[in-house]
Parts: C-alpha cells; structure tokens; sequence
C-alpha cells in the first residue's frame, strides 16, 4: 500500500485529484493502524461496474469514522461517487457500494482519509489505491432470485443446502457463504460456487456444529444479485 498523499494525478483523466495530506501524533505508541486486505486489489483491471469494496484493517475502527469523509471513490479529478459505507466489526472490514454502476473502463481511485481512527483512538496515515472497470455495458444482475431457502443435515460433516433459482442468461453462478455465527461472513471468499443448480451437499464440517449459510446469483459478466441474502441455518448431526 502506498502512503503520505498529495496531490495525486488521475492517470485517466489527466486530471489532479487532491487527496488529504499524512497527519497524526508521532508520540502515538500504539499499534500503527494499517490495511490488511483489499478487494479489488489496488491496481487490478475489468472489475464488475457494480462491486463491493472491501477494506480491512488490524484494529477495530471508532465506527463513527466509517462513512463518507472518510472513504471516497473518485474519478476525474476529484469527482464523488456516491456510495454506503458500512462497518463490519467480525473482520474489522470496511464495506463500500457504489449507489450507481461505476463508468466503463475507468480508472477509480479509492481515498482513505487520515481522520479514519481506531476504537484505541490510532489514527490512519491515509492512503490510496486503484481499480480500472471492466468495458461490459451489462449492469443487470440476475432477477427473481430470494436466496437460500434451508439446509439439512446429512451427516456428522455435511449439510444439504437449497436454494431459489434466479432468472438469466445461463450460465448463472451461485456463491455459497457460510460462518459459525449468524452474519459473520466473508463475502471475498465463497465456500463453493455452483453453475446452473439449486442445491449443494457442503461437506468437510465439524461435528455437532450450526452453520449459517447465504447464497447470491452472479451472471458471467459478474453482475451479483445480493438480494436474496436470506440466511439459512442447521446443525450438524453429533459423530
């Protein structure tokens, strides 16, 4: 990750974006507050026009930092884009959405503002990082889709896992979540993805466990139907 900001071109528009400059209390003994993970991944290309952001960090953030100020999406020198901005403590992740499908094949430049500070009181250093979106004009997700509807236990290590098909050109994908407790999903890193079925057996979990399931419907151009974010549970039978 790159630090101290200035200002800082946009190498698309040839335009200057001005980012905040590196601030912050030097006799600060804490742990430095740093980025540990982000999606998409700074400088990557062909991103769906309609993505979550997502931006982890090592300590727990002052959730009353988590908004707008403080993390921007920017194009053309600087330009806004509107988005939600939501706080996700299992993770200490950081989700943003763009309110609109971004530009095609567009250089966007996401801002971390050096007023985003931890639950210890750490402040950032600020930063920044890049993604270019991809050129498909497809925005439209697939439809009529409500989500996983239930799981069954098989076994002592597997769950039967149902869902709602979706509505779409084939092929459609289905991304199958899981955690231990109910919301606590990693929604970079699904357990399985099924293509044109309803249903999957999720093997390899402990015994006697519950587990949470959620399931989404993406198209092959990446547009992702997280409305059916219904969330399903069972329990694994005992060995």
């Amino acid at each position: 990750m790159k630090s101290c900001w200035g200002l800082r071109l946009m190498a698309l528009a040839a335009a200057a974006a001005l980012v905040p400059a590196c601030s912050g209390d030097s006799s600060d003994e804490n742990t430095p507050l740093t980025i540990t993970f982000i999606s998409p991944g700074d400088m990557t290309t062909n991103i769906p026009r309609q993505p979550v952001i997502y931006i982890r960090f090592n300590l727990p953030l002052d959730p009353a930092t988590v908004n707008n100020n403080n993390f921007k999406i920017i194009i053309d020198g600087p330009l806004d884009i509107p988005a939600s901005v939501t706080w996700h403590p299992y993770l200490n992740e950081v989700r943003m959405e763009p309110a609109t499908p971004l530009n095609v094949s567009t250089l966007h430049q996401i801002t971390l503002y050096s007023t985003i500070t931890a639950a210890n009181g750490t402040r950032f250093a600020g930063d920044y990082y890049y993604f270019t979106t991809g050129s498909n004009t497809d925005v439209t997700p697939p439809s009529s889709f409500t989500g996983a509807i239930d799981a069954q236990a098989q076994s002592s290590s597997s769950i039967l896992l149902n869902w709602d098909g979706a509505s779409g050109d084939s092929p459609i994908y289905y991304e199958v979540f899981l955690a231990t407790a109910s919301g606590n999903y990693d929604f970079t890193s699904p357990r399985t993805t099924i293509t044109d079925a309803t249903s999957t057996t999720i093997t390899g979990l402990t015994a006697n466990t519950t587990y949470y399931f959620v399931v989404w419907a993406r198209d092959q151009y990446g547009n992702t139907n997280r409305a059916g974010g219904t969330e399903v549970f069972d329990t694994t039978s005992a060995p």
